[in-house]
């Protein structure tokens, strides 16, 4: 291969046109990729099959009214760090400092979110609270510190700022 300028290649002795717009693109599309690859193998290799009853929150709204809704109260998505779950259809994470803890070492938290589609159409959503997985991995990794009592207070009370309907299930289970 051998570049003429910086528009054209050479290629077995043909000349080949570079387009810009591929060129200016090269990054995003890497990263595109790369993002789709992660995904891939975490849903190939990292897929846990969960029928354990949870608390859950069911409400009437798609995936993405729920994302977007909890988006502008700083949920993200929170996928490239966590297991998937035969069934999530959502998966959303906000981190939060909490000064005062019973565990000493162990400030950063988040609230972390799934979602699953229900057969009556509805979206169960099973939050719990636990240590943020980047900043305590050892905790988070132990399931030692679970608390759903306050990730579901938390999510009831953004649901009710935001006027949608919902309804709390203590032991909703994955069919």
């Amino acid at each position: 291969m051998l570049f003429r300028n910086k528009y054209d290649v050479v290629v077995n002795d043909k000349s080949v046109a570079l387009e810009d717009e591929r060129l200016n693109n090269l990054q995003e599309g890497l990263v595109k990729l790369l993002r789709f690859s992660w995904w891939w193998g975490r849903k190939t290799f990292f897929t846990k099959i969960d029928t354990k009853p949870r608390p859950a929150i069911i409400v009437q709204q798609a995936p993405t009214e729920i994302e977007h809704l909890l988006g502008r109260h700083y949920f993200e998505p929170g996928w490239e760090f966590s297991y998937n779950y035969k069934g999530e259809v959502l998966n959303l994470r906000r981190a939060e400092y909490v000064e005062q803890t019973p565990y000493p070492k162990l400030h950063w938290w988040q609230i972390h979110l799934r979602g699953y589609e229900v057969p009556s159409g509805e979206l169960a959503l099973t939050p719990h609270f636990e240590p943020d997985p980047t900043e305590h991995p050892d905790a988070h990794i132990s399931q030692n510190f679970i608390i759903r009592d306050r990730a579901m207070e938390t999510i009831a009370e953004l649901l009710d700022k935001e006027n949608k309907y919902y309804r709390e299930e203590k032991g909703w289970r994955q069919e």
